[in-house]
């Protein structure tokens, strides 16, 4: 049987070897830990972007396409009480 001095500390696989783990270890553990966290987060984020990007460009056109018929309405009203599509009488005329 091996003898083993005090000062050795636990044997290695012990059940309280975790304690015995330097500061500087668990530091960087925790640290690389927060950074693959906040890269994940990152990367998620730009996914997302990117998948909603055609969705988001098909919405600006509709918005720009539905400005510009209501502008074209509203002058319609002012100056010549019809519908600039179809051409009937605007209902509705404020003076």
């Amino acid at each position: 049987m091996l003898s083993r001095c005090r000062a050795c500390g636990p044997p290695p696989g012990d059940a309280l070897s975790w304690r015995n783990v330097p500061q500087n270890t668990v530091t960087m553990q925790l640290l690389s830990g927060l950074l693959l966290i906040c890269l994940g987060i990152l990367l998620g984020a730009a996914w997302a972007v990117q998948a909603c990007q055609p969705k988001l460009r098909r919405q600006a056109e509709e918005r720009r396409r539905l400005n510009e018929e209501w502008l074209a309405v509203r002058m319609a009203r002012r100056e010549h009480a019809e519908c600039p599509r179809c051409g009937y009488l605007v209902i509705g005329r404020k003076r």
